[in-house]
């Protein structure tokens, strides 16, 4: 966040992540990711950027590869 501010950005991009498989700590991840999403926002409404969330689509029926934010 303070590059982004050095650099005068008025947008940060962040992806949720991604995981492999069926996973049964996805619920932990998730509550991981708010509590850093909860910093970022913070940091966000501080240097007075907006955040951009990336990669937050639903994978197709039967895919290995699951978003953290795919309900989001």
């Amino acid at each position: 966040m303070l590059v982004a501010h050095e650099l005068n950005a008025t947008h940060v991009t962040s992806h949720a992540g991604y995981g492999i498989g069926i996973n049964p700590s996805k619920q932990k991840a998730l509550i991981r990711l708010l509590a850093n999403l909860n910093q970022v926002l913070k940091d966000c409404r501080r240097l007075g950027a907006k955040l951009a969330f990336e990669d937050v689509n639903p994978m197709p029926e039967g895919s290995e590869l699951f978003y953290l934010g795919d309900s989001i």
